[in-house]
């Protein structure tokens, strides 16, 4: 396709007699046109330019709480135990989140529903959540953070992709894999698969095997890429204000009716009491996809009676989460 001031020129299969393409003229503006063949501004340009546009990290509610997270610092260990109860004691603080207090609650994931709101048996690798707390300010947060008490027993790990296929290495997920599948076509199929550490499997193919007979040289090979991180400069942020009935977020997310469905399926109610809010996006580039923060921020809401809390991970947190 070619476009000019006045016209624009679309390939078509048919029209062999003029070159296979057809040219269409662009309208012009009139004044009983109040869009078509005119300007428009940008709608969001005026706020941001002059610094006035709100993003999801500045939403503040009215007696908002701050969370942070207790992170995993082994790649993969047993819990034995957890003892919270010094940072539920510290002034300041409105609730701590650990295994005991996600009962009902699902997992949830893109396609492979295998990521709990915090590790319930074990961690699977460094940064894993194990706890989380609620309090009045950050610094409040943090502190309670250190009085959580975690006993692990380290188990083995695997850290490449050829030691997890291995028979002999120790399985990650023992759990068959739940989740759902998009409908791929054109030469695309997967399936979710229960072999020792893998859970899910896309194929495509295209064209016919038949042409390897004729090429002089076949080459093979295996190609291995790195991890990547979107690198957006807004953080994964949620404000969450909930109770056992009624869920609403302030949240950073591409897919708010895709989060709906998800937050929906993590504490068992029905969409219509799910409301999912988005400001301005800092960026994203398709991390902000699905729950992040979410599912931490409005269980801990939960736990402070309803009171709305905010979860705001720092940048090395976002590696943690989707690289």
């Amino acid at each position: 396709m070619t476009a000019t001031s006045e016209s624009f020129t679309h390939g078509v299969d048919s029209d062999a007699t003029s070159g296979g393409y057809t040219v269409y003229s662009l309208p012009t503006a009139s004044p009983d046109r109040r869009v078509t063949g005119r300007d428009s501004p940008r709608a969001d340009a005026a706020v941001k330019v002059t610094g006035k546009a709100v993003y999801n990290t500045d939403i503040v509610r009215p007696g908002m709480l701050h969370a942070k997270v207790l992170r995993s610092p082994h790649a993969h260990a047993r819990i034995v135990s957890i003892d919270a109860s010094a940072a539920q004691a510290l002034d300041g603080v409105t609730a701590v989140l650990t295994r005991n207090e996600t009962d009902g609650l699902q997992c949830y994931g893109t396609m492979v529903k295998d990521q709990p709101v915090v590790a319930t048996d074990a961690v699977r690798y460094v940064g894993d959540i194990v706890a989380a707390v609620a309090a009045v300010d950050e610094r409040t947060a943090l502190a309670a953070l250190d009085l959580i008490q975690v006993e692990y027993e380290i188990l083995p790990a695997v850290f490449d992709v050829d030691a997890a296929l291995d028979p002999s290495s120790p399985t990650i997920h023992p759990l068959e894999p739940r989740g759902g599948l998009p409908p791929y076509r054109n030469g695309a199929s997967a399936a979710l698969r229960s072999d020792h550490n893998v859970s899910y499997e896309f194929r495509y193919s295209t064209g016919s095997p038949d042409v390897w007979g004729e090429c002089d040289h076949i080459f093979e090979d295996t190609f291995l890429f790195s991890r990547m991180n979107h690198m957006h400069l807004e953080p994964f942020v949620t404000v969450a204000e909930a109770t056992d009935e009624q869920i609403e977020v302030w949240t950073a997310t591409q897919s708010p009716f895709n989060l709906r469905q998800e937050l929906g399926h993590v504490f068992n109610l029905p969409e219509n009491r799910i409301r999912v809010h988005v400001a301005l996006l800092g960026g994203a580039f398709g991390a902000k996809n699905g729950p992040k923060a979410d599912p931490v921020a409005i269980r801990l809401s939960q736990l402070s009676d309803g009171r709305p809390v905010r979860f705001c991970m720092s940048t090395e947190e976002g590696f943690l989460t989707v690289s």
